[in-house]
C-alpha cells in the first residue's frame, strides 16, 4: 500500500521512549528502531531543570561552566546509563516472549492490548484499524 517504499526506508521513532514497554510499543506500531533520549538523561541525573540552553545545569549534564560540570561523575555516571540501557532491552525482550515472539521483528500492534476502561480492552492492532 501507498508508495510502495517501505522496504527501502528504516522508520526510526523517538518521543517518550523510556522503557521496555514504550520502545515495543514503537516496534509494535512498525518502527524498525528507536532513540531514547528522555530515559538516558534521567539514568544520568537530568532533574529536568530546563537550564540545558543557559549553560547553567545544576547537575553538570549540559553545561561547560567549570564549577558546575564537577558535579558529574562520568565513571559512576556511565556505569548508571549503562544499566539502565541494560535493563530497559532486557525488559523489552521479556514483554517481546511474553507475546510469544521470537524476534522484536515478529512484534506487531496484535500483541499489544490497551484498556480503554474498566472492562474494555483492544489491542492496538485493533484501535489502529479503526482510523
Amino acid at each position: 500500500a501507498g508508495a510502495g517504499l517501505r522496504s527501502q526506508i528504516k522508520l526510526i521513532a523517538s518521543g517518550k521512549v523510556y522503557n521496555g514497554f514504550s520502545l515495543v510499543r514503537c516496534l509494535a506500531l512498525g518502527a524498525d528502531l528507536c532513540n531514547s533520549a528522555r530515559g538516558m538523561m534521567f539514568s544520568l541525573g537530568c532533574i529536568q531543570a530546563l537550564k540545558c540552553n543557559s549553560n547553567k545545569c545544576p547537575t553538570g549534564i549540559t553545561t561547560q561552566d567549570p564549577n558546575l560540570e564537577s558535579a558529574l561523575n562520568v565513571g559512576v555516571k556511565s556505569l548508571r546509563v549503562a544499566n539502565f540501557h541494560a535493563a530497559t532491552i532486557q525488559a523489552a525482550c521479556e514483554i517481546i516472549a511474553a507475546a510469544g515472539c521470537r524476534k522484536s521483528a515478529d512484534i506487531g500492534p496484535q500483541h499489544l492490548m490497551r484498556r480503554e476502561s474498566g472492562i474494555h480492552v483492544k489491542s492496538y492492532g485493533d484501535m489502529h484499524n479503526e482510523y
